[in-house]
């Protein structure tokens, strides 16, 4: 399985940075490849002056389709990690949360 280097910065309407923590929620916890189990990536990670950084795994090379669920300060969402890294979150995003 391959893992994508995916980053972002979290900051409030007067761009002062959020502070807290940011979980990626897998919604397979193993993925089969070649009839090799893979456990996926679950990171949760606290925001260094909003910044967060992880690897996670990539949602399109299993046979079965799954998403992560992201969880943060500001909101809840699921994002599919489907190119080449380094991603930015906010390109992940469904177009309505993209600042």
């Amino acid at each position: 399985m391959q893992a994508v280097h995916v980053s972002g910065r979290f900051v409030n309407e007067l761009k002062e940075p959020i502070e807290g923590s940011i979980f990626f929620e897998p919604s397979k916890l193993m993925i089969i490849q070649e009839e090799v189990a893979y456990a996926t990536l679950a990171p949760t990670v606290t925001l260094d002056d909003g910044h967060f950084v992880v690897h996670l795994t990539r949602t399109d090379q299993a046979t079965v389709p799954w998403h992560y669920k992201v969880h943060c300060p500001i909101g809840t969402w699921s994002i599919k990690v489907d190119g080449d890294g380094p991603l930015l979150l906010r390109d992940l995003l469904p177009q309505r949360f993209r600042a």
